[in-house]
């Protein structure tokens, strides 16, 4: 703040007032996150130490003065769906000398947010998923939950980090250079599982549960996360945690977050479902496959989700996640062959999905079928065609980004008994997205 208590919040206005202008809600974690790139779990750069929220009566002065800021400059109506997430390293949750300092804190942060803004809603924590770091730590745990309902400010969520490692404790510190991938493929449903049934006190309270950061690796220098495995991965995880976490919070945005003295190619093996040039990668045509869904479940499977609008439409999403083999396990993230991706997975098998839907009217349908594999929408596979060069230029970067879409094909379909059948043939770690809309 300026000399008299004034502050100057014209920087995160830019931000604010850009998601405000696309009708996207903010979430926003009021923290100072240490920022990092992280190569692999035993070889990170920090680059900014995790700062302090200073005394408490600057803390809450600077809060109420932001509030009331937003709340003016876009109205307490649209303030009031936004999401406020005070944060607390896993390891200060586990830690009561650590965490008493944030509860009381927190305690006055959320009775300023809730008065300021009633409808906002204010979560906490950081958890980190892993099976049995979460066992093991339980009473902590509880520890820190039971003195959480004693603020007097229940929290409207938790947050939790959802990366599949199983996690080295050494007391109340992580030795994550001791950490090691997980080779368990329901660890993201194992974890949730776990901390929902060693917590039930969760769902008692309608304490919700926001994945708030979540991805296949948490190293920015993986190849897989440019490649049609990631895209396949993500998708089975959609479904496996579908009813069980009300929010998925996919790790990162754009590779742009990622990006070191090291990123000098248009990819570089960065979490971003977007590249630094904006092209989608697998993982986000994924995401945006998700966005094509209709609002009614039929039905899921371990490799199909199925939609309608109850007028006839359907919408059926499904991948073919093939496994990590043990040669993934044996080398380092950032040591991957980037090239010859195939010999990471357990085995490259196509898949035959057949699905049967009765009940349907009859009458003609229109299926158009959209497909992303390494031959169609595969921006790390295009590149590869163009010699994995360092620099492109404009028109080629315009190229890239226009090659790596997903596959069209339109096809008829009658139904002539009130049953729907649909077929289709997946390629390793393909994703597919299949529309099919009644003709009248």
């Amino acid at each position: 703040p300026r000399a008299g208590g004034s502050y100057n919040f014209s920087r995160v206005d830019n931000v604010l007032d850009f998601l405000t202008e696309n009708g996207i809600l903010p979430f926003l974690v009021m923290a100072n996150i240490p920022r990092r790139i992280v190569q692999s779990p035993r070889n990170q750069v920090d680059l900014e130490e995790r700062g302090t929220a200073g005394e408490a009566e600057q803390w809450t002065a600077l809060l109420e003065a932001f509030l009331r800021h937003e709340v003016k400059r876009h109205g307490p109506a649209w303030v009031s769906r936004w999401r406020f997430e005070f944060w607390l390293p896993f390891e200060d949750v586990l830690d009561p000398a650590r965490s008493a300092p944030f509860l009381a804190l927190y305690r006055r942060s959320a009775a300023l947010l809730r008065r300021l803004a009633p409808q906002a809603e204010a979560g906490c924590c950081c958890l980190l998923a892993d099976p049995r770091a979460m066992e093991e730590t339980m009473p902590r745990l509880r520890r820190f939950f039971g003195e959480l309902w004693e603020t007097g400010q229940t929290p409207d969520f938790v947050s939790l980090y959802l990366y599949p490692y199983h996690l080295a404790l050494r007391g109340d510190q992580i030795d994550y250079s001791a950490s090691a991938v997980s080779s368990d493929k329901d660890f993201a449903r194992h974890s949730v599982e776990v901390l929902l049934r060693e917590a039930p006190e969760l769902r008692e309270k309608g304490v919700k549960l926001y994945i708030t950061e979540w991805n296949c690796t948490i190293s920015h220098r993986n190849w897989l996360n440019d490649s049609c495995w990631r895209g396949a991965w993500l998708l089975r995880n959609v479904i496996d945690l579908l009813g069980r976490a009300e929010v998925l919070a996919c790790y990162l945005g754009s590779d742009c977050a990622a990006e070191y003295y090291d990123s000098t190619t248009p990819l570089f093996g960065a979490p971003g479902l977007l590249s630094r040039d904006g092209i989608l990668k697998p993982a986000g045509l994924a995401m945006a496959f998700l966005n094509h869904l209709l609002p009614k479940l039929v039905g899921k499977g371990e490799n199909y989700l199925l939609t309608t609008d109850g007028a006839g439409n359907f919408a059926l999403l499904c991948h073919n996640l093939r496994e990590l083999g043990h040669q993934y396990y044996l080398e380092a993230e950032d040591r991957l062959d980037r090239d010859h991706l195939m010999k990471y997975y357990a085995d490259t098998e196509p898949l035959e999905l057949r699905l049967s839907v009765t009940g349907v009217e009859n009458g003609p349908y229109r299926l158009s079928l959209r497909r992303v594999n390494e031959l169609f929408g595969s921006a790390l596979q295009r590149w590869r065609e163009l010699n994995c060069e360092q620099e492109l230029s404009r028109d080629e970067l315009r190229y890239l980004e226009n090659a790596s879409t997903p596959n069209l094909s339109i096809q008829s379909l009658a139904v002539e008994d009130g049953t729907l059948r649909l077929e289709h043939s997946l390629r390793p770690n393909e994703i597919a997205l299949m529309h099919i809309v009644r003709q009248v």
